[in-house]
């Protein structure tokens, strides 16, 4: 329902739009914040008028596109205060922009929006459990998603671990339309690039023991492109190591950097497709990454799926072999570009907002 005040004018730009969507978010930092940003911008361009509600929602505020509004939606849900705060904050968000549609990416912002009286269509990003969860907490998750799809308008998911009433939907990195298959690099010396927030759940301290181990071994090094709360202590872990490990920060030139390595790796305990590695892919680069359910998805047979140390010490010792490194890096390029088209999956996902809100 519009307000009963608007001008003609309003009416006519409102009648000229396809609706408003309202998408809030856990967070717009990493992976998450992209696949945000992306969606505000395809369906701005589509035609929608766009609220982007999350914690840090200015990085997603554009004035030729989607709006923003804060909301503080906490790092947990056992923050029942701060979900308190975001489920009244949400109600006013959306008594105010009067939404044709909620699309709530994450369990938290999910939570707030179903408190707060408000149906919603759901995302998910990654799904695991973290280091500080208590005793019972991993079970007490999993009944909350499951009642989550349940009760949403439609639940995606962009891992294929879940199961039930959630359905698979991947989403490609906004990237990849601009980015090409690379040559190999000419540099004698095999690089391996970290590409990944330097914070928990990552394990970007598994990258630079493995570094480390292959180093004493075969000449070669690694390179972190990220920032985070981990920074300062891998640093010294890298120094107490003596591992031939260069850090560029979180805002450097990532088709330049994969373009100079020879493989891309990321560690984590719970990822979802990750973009990095879709990125890495589709430059032809072979991956080294965590063994989980998304990520397995992804990479398949083209690159390498480790659990532990020695393992990813294997493996990067192994594509310190040029040819190695460069026919994975071909498979790589092939597989991805199989699995992912570029732009998805938001038209697929505005056909099933049309679809139900037309019940």
């Amino acid at each position: 329902m519009r307000p009963n005040g608007a001008s003609v004018a309003e009416r006519a730009e409102e009648a000229a739009l396809r609706g408003r969507c309202l998408l809030v978010a856990d967070s717009l930092a990493g992976g998450l914040g992209a696949a945000v940003r992306a969606q505000a911008a395809w369906m701005s361009e589509a035609g929608w008028r766009v609220l982007v509600a999350a914690p840090d929602a200015r990085a997603c505020s554009d004035p030729k596109g989607s709006e923003s509004a804060p909301v503080a939606v906490p790092g947990t849900a056992r923050n029942l205060r701060g979900m308190s705060a975001a489920t009244v904050t949400l109600h006013r968000i959306a008594r105010r922009f009067q939404p044709d549609v909620v699309h709530c990416h994450g369990l938290r912002s999910f939570a707030a929006a179903r408190l707060a009286g408000i149906r919603a269509f759901l995302t998910v990003h990654g799904y695991g459990s973290m280091a500080d969860d208590p005793p019972g907490y991993r079970v007490a998750r999993a009944v909350g998603a499951d009642l989550a799809a349940r009760s949403a308008l439609g639940a995606f998911s962009a891992t294929p671990e879940l199961g039930g009433y959630w359905t698979f939907l991947p989403h490609a990195s906004p990237r990849l339309s601009g980015l090409t298959a690379m040559p190999f690099p000419r540099e004698d010396i095999p690089t391996f690039l970290w590409l990944g927030r330097l914070d928990v759940p990552k394990r970007p301290d598994l990258f630079i023991r493995a570094v480390a181990s292959v180093a004493r071994r075969r000449p070669s090094r690694g390179v972190i492109a990220g920032s985070g709360p981990l920074e300062p202590g891998l640093h010294d872990l890298a120094e107490l190591l003596s591992a031939p490990v260069t850090f560029v920060g979180g805002d450097g030139d990532v088709a330049r950097l994969i373009g100079e390595s020879w493989a891309v790796v990321l560690f984590s305990r719970h990822e979802a497709l990750s973009f990095a590695v879709q990125e890495a892919m589709w430059a032809g680069r072979t991956v080294v990454a965590s063994r989980l359910p998304g990520l397995e998805w992804l990479v398949g047979g083209s690159g390498s799926l480790v659990s532990t140390e020695e393992q990813a010490a294997r493996a990067l010792e192994a594509l310190t072999n040029a040819a190695t490194a460069r026919e994975m890096g071909r498979s790589a390029a092939a597989r991805v570009r199989r699995l992912l088209e570029p732009g998805e999956p938001w038209r697929t996902i505005e056909e099933v907002y049309r679809s139900r809100c037309a019940r």
